[in-house]
This record gives C-alpha cells, structure tokens and sequence, in this order.
C-alpha cells in the first residue's frame, strides 16, 4: 500500500511539473503599470515583439477569456527579455485548428500548455493594437 502511494505521489509531481513555463522576470515597468487589455500594454508589448525573432519567443496558454462576445486566449510570451501576456482574439477559430477544442472549453485544463509554432496578425485601429490568431501547430501539456 505504502509502495501505491508513493507511485502515485511521484505520478502528481510530475504532472504538475510538466505544466509549469520557464521562470520569465519583466523588467518593463509598463507591464506592471497597466493589464495586458489595456492599451497602453499592448503598444508597448507590440512594440516588444517587433524588436525580437518571433521564432525565438515561447508562447503557453494562461487562460481563457471572454468579453463582450468575443473569446480569447491569454498567452504567456517569453524570450530574448520578453515576460508578458498577449490576448489575443480566437472568436473565429477554424473547425480545423487544434484551438477550436480551447475556445469551446473553459480553459482551465489548459493553463501552462505550450504553444507550438504559434502564428498571429497584429492590428493596429485608431492607435489600438489587437491581436488575431492564425494557427497553431501543437499544443503541448
């Protein structure tokens, strides 16, 4: 019984740990001023990703959200000096994407899953930048 367990004890660890990101520190003082909705995190995060490769930036899922009909997904973005989240827009995710079974969802099974070859289109409207995705190509937990 003893031996059961300490099996599954090790079997929880492990799953916790697989979920878990890379430690990222934001040394951005407008990250910590402002919420990644607000306008003001967005240009700066745009600005951000615009100074790096975007092959070289990690992207896991924090969350799911949703507001006033539109869903989206809370990225964690990371790299070359980068700790930030992007929100960005899966409204119109394709019956295809590997996506389509997050934005159905709640989200909460998927916080810390891995983003793998993550593509979007950053708009910018009347000075406010939005961010839309394309596709992903695995998601992994």
């Amino acid at each position: 019984m003893r031996k059961i367990h300490l099996i599954v004890f090790c079997s929880l660890v492990l799953l916790v740990q697989s979920c878990d990101r890379p430690q990222c520190r934001n040394t951005d003082a407008v990250f910590d001023q402002f919420k990644p909705t607000q306008k003001e995190y967005k240009a700066e995060l745009v600005k951000k990703i615009s100074m790096v490769d975007r092959a070289k930036l990690a992207y896991s899922i924090s969350e799911r959200m949703v507001d006033d009909g539109r869903t989206y997904l809370v990225a964690n973005v990371q790299g070359e000096g980068l700790c930030a989240k992007a929100v960005i827009d899966i409204t119109y995710v394709p019956q295809t994407s590997r996506l389509k079974s997050f934005q159905e969802s709640t989200g909460k099974g998927y916080s810390g899953a891995k983003l793998d070859g993550l593509k979007y289109t950053i708009n910018n409207r009347d000075g406010e930048y939005s961010f839309f995705f394309v596709s992903v190509d695995r998601i992994v937990d």
